[in-house]
């Protein structure tokens, strides 16, 4: 018996000896990291190669990749990546350590090279697909990003967040969402959100942000936005950026904590006065209705070649709404009324965007008709509208450098109006409108359209 005791205690105090001989996996991660941070890579990776599989934690992966990464051994450090991310799929640091280093050290275009390599090497490679997006993500390339995820049937969406907020901050955010929870987010429908929070106005900007979820199969989509704020300094950029044009602005972002807008500008030259104020209310309907309520008032010497010099003035008000129900089109409709000298018009209008291509090469087809008739508060019955091809080809989009090129065409039926005469010279969502009488070339030429002659109709 006391033999046997012996042989037990002997036993315990040799496997003790064992382990007390083994360093812990933890103390080995320690020091491991402190050799990544006081620079010695090939150290660390000594240190965690000491570290059996069996042993091995989401850390030996992690800093294995890491010390790798920093010794320019980007397809190492991926396989490192890769594999932590294997065992251990719901760990998240795979991903935003793995960005968070790349951004860091300034090696993002070379790491990015290198996921597109073993993606062409291995298509249905997960880690590297949702690491390549992580980093178009954090560069703000949501587009690459999502036709990456989408290629393999993700981002399956768990939870959205308002800029890491459960609860959104206002009806009108959640109403522009094109996307729900329980669904995969599509590049089409960020776009299609995208595009009705820059309608609103009421946002600097408007980005995205994947996160897995706890789940580790689903993601959380972040919305993150950043309101406008009213500043001196904004105020003094509207008084000074109009004055090589004689013009002022005014506008005030999100009134009262609303989202309702307003944009303003007078401009004050003698010979062309003009004053524009409009409100802009997003209704948080599903997918958001636009309610654009307007009003303008001219006093401005023309110089039309059949009548000579003549004070031109007038005053009015539009009431517009627009729908965005696709980011490639745009529906709107309105009413206007203007007193002028010589009558009043009453009109109704129709208008609508559609971009047929919207990539590197981007084109939109922009239509605007107006319809009056005397029934509408008005004098005169007449119809008309334009057509326009707008196309643009981006080349570079970090520096925002494109170039535009436009063609526009229009018809009429009936007694025009002599502002409408310029309606192929004038933009009417131009920025500075252009003098009245510089674009008087253009009546012998619109008046032919509706058989009659230049200067001829009401004034």
């Amino acid at each position: 018996m006391f033999k046997k005791a012996c042989i037990a205690v002997l036993s315990i105090l040799a496997a003790c000896c064992i382990f007390a001989s083994v360093p812990p996996v933890f103390s080995q991660i320690e020091d491991a990291r402190a050799a990544i941070a006081q620079k010695d890579h090939l150290q660390a990776l000594r240190i965690l190669s000491g570290i059996s599989e069996e042993a091995a934690t989401p850390d030996t992966y992690l800093y294995r990749g890491i010390a790798y990464a920093n010794l320019r051994e980007y397809k190492r450090a991926l396989e490192a990546f890769r594999e932590g991310f294997n065992r251990y799929p719901a760990d998240p640091r795979f991903h935003s350590e793995g960005v968070a280093f790349y951004r860091r050290t300034g090696e993002i275009v070379d790491a990015k090279a290198q996921l597109r390599n073993a993606l062409i090497a291995d298509p249905g490679d997960v880690y590297a697909s949702e690491l390549l997006a992580s980093l178009d993500l954090s560069d703000g390339n949501i587009g690459p990003a999502l036709t990456v995820l989408n290629g393999r049937g993700q981002p399956q969406i768990a939870t959205i967040l308002d800029n890491y907020s459960l609860t959104f901050s206002s009806s009108m955010k959640s109403s522009a969402l094109a996307f729900r929870p329980g669904s995969m987010l599509h590049l089409n429908e960020w776009k299609t959100t995208a595009a009705r929070l820059k309608a609103t106005k009421a946002f600097d900007s408007a980005g995205l942000e994947l996160e897995r979820s706890l789940e580790g199969e689903t993601y959380n989509a972040i919305v993150r936005t950043s309101k406008k704020s009213n500043s001196p300094r904004g105020f003094l950029i509207g008084v000074l950026k109009g004055l090589p044009v004689k013009t002022t602005y005014l506008d005030i972002s999100n009134i009262g904590g609303s989202p309702v807008q307003w944009t303003s500008k007078y401009r004050w030259d003698s010979a062309r006065r003009r004053a524009e104020g409009q409100l802009l209310i997003p209704v948080p309907l599903p997918g958001l209705l636009f309610v654009e309520l307007g009003g303008v008032w001219r006093s401005e010497q023309w110089d039309v070649p059949s009548q000579g010099r003549f004070q031109y003035k007038s005053s009015g008000v539009r009431l517009n709404l627009k729908h965005i129900p696709d980011h490639r089109l745009e529906l709107g409709a309105g009413l206007e009324y203007l007193n002028r000298a010589a009558g009043k018009t009453g009109r109704v209008l129709l208008n609508g965007r559609f971009r047929p291509m919207d990539g590197k090469y981007k084109s939109q087809i922009r239509i605007d008709s107006f319809l009056a008739r005397p029934s509408l508060l008005g004098d005169l019955n007449y119809t008309g509208g334009t057509i326009q091809l707008a196309n643009r080809l981006v080349l570079s989009e970090d520096r925002s450098t494109f170039f535009d090129v436009s063609v526009k065409g229009g018809n009429t039926r009936g007694r025009l109006p002599i502002e409408d005469y310029f309606m192929l010279g004038i933009d009417s969502e131009t920025v500075d409108p252009l003098r009245a009488h510089l674009a008087a070339l253009l009546i012998p030429i619109l008046a032919a359209t509706h058989s009659s002659r230049a200067g001829a109709s009401n004034m």
